[in-house]
């Protein structure tokens, strides 16, 4: 399959090459929909979980000290990348 000779490619353009080989239009859907499902719910967790993780450590009023960190840090490191 694809991922045998991969060439350039990887992560998930590799995976949806893969799938569009082996599956057509509907796996390649259905690889869109539970990336955008799973990227959503980690960016959400993610945030939440570190904020009661903070607030148990300094203090539940503190926490929204964390989410200002965690904004500015994910927005840091997304411009990093480009």
């Amino acid at each position: 399959g694809d991922w045998q000779s991969p060439g350039d490619l990887s992560g998930i353009t590799l995976t949806a090459n893969a799938v569009q080989t082996e599956m057509g239009t509907p796996g390649l859907l259905a690889l869109a929909f539970v990336a955008l499902i799973l990227s959503t719910t980690t960016m959400f967790t993610g945030w939440y979980f570190g904020a009661k993780c903070f607030g148990f450590l300094v203090g539940a009023d503190k926490q929204v000290y964390f989410r200002w960190f965690f904004i500015a840090t994910d927005h840091w490191s997304s411009a990093s990348r480009h």
